[in-house]
């Protein structure tokens, strides 16, 4: 995914929705228009949410590779307490953060426990 498409993407679902609320208050829409729109808002955000799942999963093959090759004890991230940014995701446990995973390089920093 790169990181132009982000905004781009974001904008698009927002103005969905805008177009839906302010057709909703001016009652010009119809239920079908708005379901419509529901649709495709979901379809959206979907989208989003399966390519945030990859990512994550990119950095976390590539955190547990780097582990490997330098025979470091691999903690399990949490993926709900992960956090995905613009440049690097950033993998992380219940307690600490484990490594950053820079999405254009692919290189892994692991975290100094």
């Amino acid at each position: 995914m790169k990181d132009s498409n982000k905004p781009k993407e974001r904008e698009e679902v927002s103005a969905v929705i805008k177009k839906m609320m302010e057709k909703a208050e001016k009652h010009e829409i119809t239920i079908e228009e708005a379901r419509r729109l529901s649709v495709k808002a979901k379809e959206e955000i979907d989208k989003q949410m399966k390519q945030v799942d990859e990512l994550i999963s990119d950095a976390v093959l590539a955190y547990k590779k780097e582990c490997e090759d330098r025979s470091v004890f691999f903690d399990e991230p949490s993926v709900s307490s992960s956090i995905v940014g613009p440049k690097y995701v950033h993998l992380y446990n219940r307690s600490r953060l484990l490594a950053k995973y820079d999405i254009k390089s692919g290189e892994v920093t692991i975290a100094k426990s």
